[in-house]
């Protein structure tokens, strides 16, 4: 799988993350609003549907949760066989990278 695939099917996934805890937050204060004025068998209603709703919404969350975990492993790999191809490449870019960062640092004192 290219890089730009697995980035865009990454960012789609947190995209959905996001949308189902958005609506899980959107059904619990719905269920809060709606608890004021419901009867004692109502409310129970309503406690039994934000259950289903909050486990319905946590097994999304791990579905997704595990999109990602595989995708940064998918990306480590990549990774890492990039270094071990071009272990000289990799050296020069990490040391190029401390002393760029080390002029930051000394600017800032």
């Amino acid at each position: 799988m290219s890089k730009t695939a697995a980035k865009s099917q990454l960012s789609e996934s947190r995209e959905q993350l996001v949308d189902d805890l958005q609506k899980l937050i959107a059904d619990a204060q719905d269920l809060a609003k709606e608890a004021k004025t419901a009867s004692g068998e109502a409310i129970d209603e309503k406690v039994q549907a934000a259950r289903a709703a909050l486990s319905e919404g946590v097994d999304r969350l791990k579905v997704h949760g595990e999109a990602a975990k595989d995708k940064t492993i998918e990306y480590s790999q990549g990774v890492d066989e990039l270094v071990r191809a071009n272990p000289w490449k990799s050296i020069g870019i990490a040391a190029l990278g401390g002393f760029v960062l080390s002029l930051i640092l000394r600017k800032g004192d």
